[in-house]
């Protein structure tokens, strides 16, 4: 009688792991996002940033999934005025233009900005609203001059019939929507009309007051390169009394590699730990915020023709590569750091890092939203200490919640000498794409009357 096979044991499951979750091997999306639905219709930007990081000992490099605060503005500024163009059919717009190139219908548009109140914060009533308006000229006038002011002769923009506050007295809806953001104001009507305002007959053409409520679909892709440049410095003479000079011959053999950390972060910045922040003196926290948070001074990436404007960052990082500054007044940094989180209080993986001599190394980002344009000005912005805005109180914002971000900490493999040199070369690309749809208003209310006799 045949026996029968025994029964094969099942394999045993695996367990799962605790260890800390790492980011993407090389050349793999570092942060991604869903992918949103965006017409051709819709604003399209692509911006360059490029250039070289030379550091001593360390530096810390890194790049955010939305782009700076200027090149965000811009891809909602281009999305804003394509849209009300294509409402009103005015011939600037890419669809539906009039048949008579030239003979414009949008001549003021007018935005009544509401500020955002924060819980038990008391304003004067005076503050509460205030109305930006755009008259555009007709001669010159184009898409871009609405967007970013570019033209030699620029429209006049005026803040409750007057001039614009600001440094920038004229500038472009890209500019306008940053500068009320970053006090808490945000869009919620906006009207078109034909004619300035200076003249005394003028027309309304478009008008809606859920405006701020408005449906916007946005993504940013990014694609962040990186080279390690870093030269071979051969001593002359004596270490304690040599001279340097450089070889910049990449495949030398004493050209250093550079080794460290890559981390990820929640946010479109990194944002230390308060505890460990508390603890720092107040120079070091003056260093500390131009890598996190305001101020960061007067770094500056232009778009287009805009070369009159200084912007403000919510980072180093989500503005582009840079050193750490203030770095040698700070220990922790001078490495990566053993524990990220005591540090950072947003960190989300950690995985070591590489480059040789020449090497390049090539992350991507995507960040896509879908929501209204109040949440998305709201979310993508800082608060400023203090405004523009006539008799507004300082409020403070609470930290950007949209977004990602990434940092290296990059050291030479091998250090010889005190002040070893790290140069990485870096080039980013991002391609902004948003479009608006107006919210749908409610249902109008129905009547029964009774029969007339």
């Amino acid at each position: 009688m045949r026996r029968a096979a025994p029964k094969r044991r099942a394999a045993p499951k695996k367990r799962a792991s605790k260890r800390r979750k790492t980011a993407a091997p090389k050349g793999r999306a570092l942060i991604t996002a869903k992918t949103v639905s965006i017409p051709a219709t819709g604003s399209s930007i692509r911006q360059t940033t490029f250039g070289e990081v030379d550091k001593q000992n360390v530096a810390w490099i890194g790049a955010s999934s939305t782009g700076s605060e200027k090149f965000f503005m811009s891809v909602i500024g281009e999305a804003m005025i394509a849209k009300i163009l294509r409402e009103c059919k005015d011939y600037r717009s890419d669809k539906d233009a009039m048949v008579e190139t030239g003979f414009s219908l949008v001549d003021t548009i007018q935005v009544i900005f509401a500020r955002a109140l924060v819980k038990e914060q008391v304003v004067p009533a005076a503050t509460l609203q205030h109305k930006v308006q755009m008259d555009i000229l007709q001669a010159g006038s184009s898409f871009n001059s609405m967007v970013y002011n570019d033209q030699a002769i620029q429209n006049f923009v005026s803040q409750d019939g007057n001039t614009y506050p600001g440094t920038v007295t004229k500038p472009g809806w890209n500019r306008i929507l940053y500068d009320q953001a970053i006090q808490g104001y945000f869009p919620v009507h906006c009207t078109v009309l034909k004619g300035l305002g200076s003249d005394v007959q003028q027309t309304m053409i478009y008008n809606d007051t859920q405006f701020g409520d408005m449906h916007v679909a946005m993504s940013i892709d990014g694609s962040h390169r990186f080279q390690n440049v870093t030269p071979a410095n051969q001593p002359i003479g004596s270490e304690g009394v040599s001279n340097l000079y450089t070889d910049t011959n990449k495949n030398s053999i004493s050209a250093n590699p550079l080794s460290g950390k890559m981390y990820t972060f929640s946010n479109i910045a990194p944002k230390f730990n308060e505890g460990w922040l508390s603890r720092q003196g107040e120079q070091i926290i003056a260093n500390l915020n131009l890598i996190v948070g305001r101020p960061l001074g007067m770094l500056d990436r232009t778009l287009g023709n805009d070369l009159t404007q200084v912007w403000n960052y919510a980072a180093i990082s989500a503005y582009g590569p840079g050193g750490f500054p203030g770095s040698v007044l700070v220990p922790e940094f001078q490495r990566p750091p053993l524990r990220a989180a005591t540090l950072f209080s947003n960190v989300k993986t950690t995985a070591p890092v590489t480059m040789s001599p020449g090497a390049i190394q090539t992350h991507t980002t995507k960040f896509s939203y879908d929501g209204t344009l109040r949440r998305l000005l709201s979310t993508l912005t800082q608060v400023n200490q203090g405004g523009m805005a006539t008799a507004a109180s300082p409020t403070a914002g609470k930290f950007p919640t949209l977004g990602d971000s990434f940092m290296m900490c990059l050291n030479p493999t091998m250090k010889t000498r005190e002040n070893e040199v790290v140069s990485v070369g870096f080039q980013y690309t991002k391609i902004g794409k948003a479009y608006f749809t107006s919210k749908k208003g409610g249902y109008l209310p129905t009547t029964n009357l009774g029969f007339e006799a």
